[in-house]
């Protein structure tokens, strides 16, 4: 079954893994990962476009140094049982990351997936790009880790800035369910967050700023000046933990 053909309940899965979450409030903390296939953004930097770039989709983008990165094959379709099998066969964590893509794209097929997990009492994350309500599986999650784009995203802000959504993020957030996460690239971002702040609201002690890097050096590099970000924006900050301690 390809994705196009997937009927409403079965989800498309670029990975499942154990690994330690990375980034934000629970970074070191061991749990099991699912990666859903799909995205509806198109980051520049983003790090795991395996899960989302199609040949077609890299051809519509003009993308074509992708075009080799992505087969439909490397997509594993799953019911909510199948899928609630797998991952609670894994042992050692019972903390799920739900990451993507774009998970939220899969929110009404995940419903039942979630509840099973949550009545097993798991600790369940969503990281998220903010563009997409998260009902009905709010019910089910105990923080979505929410990362608005900036423009160094290279995605235009009538995509990645979705008013209603942001909106439900930020109550969410008062409430202690949710964090932001913005990525920084310069000292320009600052700018847009500010504003992003002012007009949404958003809390100042639910918001990280984590630098946009890709290997070790980098992140060092770039993380002396995104604390200092952090500190003129009266806001918090946290390392890419997976690329400077070399896990996945």
């Amino acid at each position: 079954m390809s994705i196009g053909e997937l009927d409403r309940e079965h989800v498309a899965v670029s990975e499942i893994f154990k690994s330690y979450q990375g980034e934000g409030l629970n970074a070191g903390k061991p749990a099991v990962f699912v990666r859903l296939a799909l995205c509806n953004l198109y980051c520049s930097w983003c790090d795991t476009k395996y899960s989302w770039l199609t040949p077609d989709r890299a051809r519509v983008l003009g993308l074509k140094e992708y075009y080799y990165s992505m087969d439909k094959a490397r997509f594993q379709i799953y019911s909510p049982i199948e899928l609630y099998k797998i991952v609670t066969s894994i042992s050692g964590a019972r903390h799920l990351v739900l990451t993507g893509g774009e998970p939220l794209i899969w929110r009404y097929r995940l419903v039942e997936f979630l509840s099973r997990l949550k009545s097993d009492g798991w600790f369940i994350e969503v990281e998220t790009n903010g563009t997409i309500p998260p009902d009905p599986i709010d019910v089910y999650i105990d923080l979505f880790n929410v990362s608005p784009k900036l423009s160094n995203s290279g995605v235009p802000y009538r995509y990645r800035i979705v008013e209603n959504a942001l909106r439900r993020f930020v109550e969410l957030a008062v409430m202690g369910r949710a964090i932001f996460k913005f990525v920084v690239s310069s000292h320009s971002d600052l700018d847009e967050i500010r504003e992003l702040i002012r007009i949404y609201r958003i809390p100042k002690n639910r918001i990280l700023l984590m630098s946009e890097c890709r290997d070790r050096v980098e992140c060092l590099e770039r993380d002396r000046y995104t604390v200092e970000f952090s500190r003129k924006l009266g806001v918090g900050f946290t390392r890419r933990h997976h690329i400077l301690d070399g896990y996945k």
